[in-house]
């Protein structure tokens, strides 16, 4: 019976956030942001959840339905949560994903965001061992942080051109990881595993960057990757997709297999891309449409299609 009124009380919880809805009080809230909810047609309780962080000068409106991110909650019956950015914490809108009080492990930014994922899983909504999350740009790099000092939070993660975690620890340093950096695997390693002492696997993580990024520069996407193949102790790559459009490919361990993907998208520059064509999502700012879907590739590497 307890079991029943807490289903039911779910069920009256999503019909009341239906659509892109704001949920104004979730718990404690440090780092200021906004919560938005996409809540699917067909979804049901403890369903799957997928995060969303959006760019510099972007709003969760932005990146719900043009992203493609919005067909695939539909799809998959999943929940999107979207946190937002305020103009009070970053003059841009950007995630503060370089600030030491953001990144730390339930503080600033990144603890509001794990509040926002607790919410919905004390109220029975979202699932709490399906728990994934995406970010473009400065949201790719804090998701890079949630992964990094979260990992026992979310199965699987990607970052669209994005940022290693721990590169930078304030705004100059940001810039300049944007531009170029070199650090080894074993430094980007201790990097992640310095920041919060995980002893369980890691999440599966996708790298997705244009080689025409004028903002980010692609050899973010070479670091991001040493960083996790250095956290899953890679054994060998190899290529799924090479095409006009993207080099998609696969690094594997003994242990779990393919745990992560990196998608070089050619010539594409700085955004997310879609592929509108096909009926995934449509261009925007910072929505590239490359003949590449994000949401489609991220729906199955999430094994949510």
């Amino acid at each position: 019976m307890k079991n029943l009124i807490i289903a039911i009380s779910a069920i009256i919880s999503i019909s009341a956030i239906a659509g892109t809805k704001e949920i104004p009080y979730f718990g404690l809230n440090e780092g200021l942001l906004r919560m938005f909810v996409y809540t699917p047609k067909n979804v049901k309780p403890n369903a799957p959840l997928i995060v969303l962080l959006h760019g510099c000068n972007q709003r969760a409106q932005d990146i719900d339905n043009e992203t493609g991110f919005a067909q695939l909650a539909e799809s998959s019956g999943s929940l999107l949560l979207i946190p937002e950015q305020t103009k009070f914490n970053n003059s841009q809108a950007c995630f503060n994903w370089f600030s030491p009080f953001d990144f730390l492990r339930n503080r600033g930014e990144s603890g509001s965001i794990a509040q926002m994922i607790r919410y919905l899983q004390v109220k029975g909504l979202a699932s709490k061992k399906k728990v994934f999350i995406a970010g473009l740009s400065a949201g790719g790099a804090m998701a890079a942080v949630m992964l990094a000092t979260y990992p026992d939070m979310f199965k699987a993660g990607a970052t669209v051109a994005g940022i290693p975690f721990g590169c930078a620890s304030d705004v100059f340093g940001a810039f300049k990881c944007m531009k170029s950096i070199d650090r080894t695997g074993a430094e980007w390693k201790w990097l992640v595993k310095a920041a919060y002492r995980h002893r369980g696997d890691y999440p599966k993580v996708m790298i997705l960057q244009g080689t025409e990024d004028p903002y980010v520069s692609p050899d973010n996407a070479t670091e991001l990757k040493e960083q996790w193949n250095a956290i899953h102790q890679i054994e060998k790559g190899s290529v799924i997709t090479d095409n006009s459009k993207m080099l998609h490919t696969s690094y594997s361990n003994s242990k779990r297999g393919s745990v992560v993907e990196t998608v070089i998208l050619k010539g594409m520059g700085h955004g997310l891309p879609v592929d509108s064509k096909n009926g995934c999502g449509k261009t925007g700012k910072w929505i590239i449409n490359h003949g590449v879907c994000a949401a489609d590739l991220l729906g199955r590497f999430f094994k949510l299609k």
